[in-house]
Formats: C-alpha cells, structure tokens, sequence
C-alpha cells in the first residue's frame, strides 16, 4: 500500500500550537514545523523542477539545507532561497539555542514565513 504524506500538514499542525496561552516548547516546536513544511515542499520542487541544479549544488554543499537554498538561487529564484535560509536560521534557533528566547510573536512570524515560501514555491512554474 502506497502512502504520501503531505507536507503542508507540518504548517497546519505548527497553526495548532499558535495559542498565547501555550508555553515556549508548543512555540519552537510551531517554529520547526513550520521550517519542514516549506524544506520538504521546497524539496520535492527542488528534485523535479530543477533537478540537474539540485545533484550540482547536493555534490558542492556540505548537507541538504544549504543545498536546497543555493539550488533555488542557482535557479534564480533568490526570493525563495533567502526566505529558506531566514527560516532555517530560525528553525535552528528554536531547536538547538536553548538559552534564546522563543515567544508567541517570533512563533507566529515564522508560520507566515512557511506559507509565504509555500505559497512562492508552488508559483513557479
């Protein structure tokens, strides 16, 4: 039996936790979901649309973050690969800057960031 899992459900799930009355873990948690909403969207484009830049950028870049961004740059398409890294950056803070401060506010940013990127994403052709 096949099965597909849709990334979209990662930004859905990161809306669920948006509730002031939360604590920081439900906001960095929003925020790392957020960030794989738009990776994983942004990949599955990244392996078909553009794919010879892809396996290029893959060989060239040490990991598939960096490589994903300067694929979509390669491509032309800065907008997209700069708003990828300002989430990255993000996602990387909620996750391993235990010492930095994630509230609601920077929790709700980075939702709207992975919709905006989705959004760019699937606009180009």
């Amino acid at each position: 039996m096949s099965h597909s899992f849709d990334p979209r459900d990662f930004l859905a799930f990161a809306q669920t936790l948006l509730d002031q009355s939360l604590k920081e873990v439900h906001f960095r948690t929003a925020i790392s979901r957020a960030y794989y909403a738009a990776y994983l969207v942004a990949f599955q484009k990244a392996r078909y649309r553009y794919s010879a830049l892809w396996k290029k950028a893959f060989n060239e870049k040490e990991g598939y973050h960096v490589a994903l961004q300067v694929t979509f740059s390669d491509a032309n398409q800065g907008e997209i690969s700069d708003k990828l890294s300002g989430l990255w950056g993000e996602r990387k803070a909620a996750d391993y800057e235990l010492g930095e401060d994630i509230d609601f506010e920077r929790a709700k940013d980075a939702i709207e960031l992975g919709k905006d990127l989705i959004q760019l994403i699937e606009s180009d052709p």
